[in-house]
């Protein structure tokens, strides 16, 4: 936890035991999110505030897969920062509550039709 508050412009939200969101107050965190996938990190994105989180697992407390994790967090940190606010990928995390269940409701079954036909 103390590796990835040293990481410049990264704040961890909270008090975390094994799901840590992460936010940073002058670059976007969605930015870092994306570019993180790009290393092969899969986090997913918050909204309010805006922010993304990882859930750990016993594999990514070992000290290789942690050191990996900071090393490409402090590298996302910095590329977004140059980057501006720019991200490619918006979170959609609770985005279907804000939504007419009609719409979801639609969406839904043409996902399942679309699956299982």
């Amino acid at each position: 936890m103390e590796g990835a508050r040293s990481v410049d412009g990264i704040r961890v939200l909270g008090k975390p035991l094994w799901v840590i969101a992460f936010t940073s107050d002058d670059r976007n965190p969605h930015a870092i999110m994306d570019l993180m996938g790009s290393r092969g990190w899969m986090l997913s994105g918050l909204i309010d505030p805006p922010a993304f989180h990882i859930a750990l697992t016993m594999r990514h407390v070992s000290g290789e897969v942690t050191g990996k994790f900071l090393e490409d967090l402090a590298w996302a940190s910095v590329q977004a920062k140059h980057a501006g606010s720019t991200a490619g990928m918006a979170p959609v995390y609770g985005t279907a509550m804000s939504l007419p269940a009609e719409q979801v409701d639609a969406f839904l079954k043409d996902i399942v039709e679309w699956l299982y036909t």
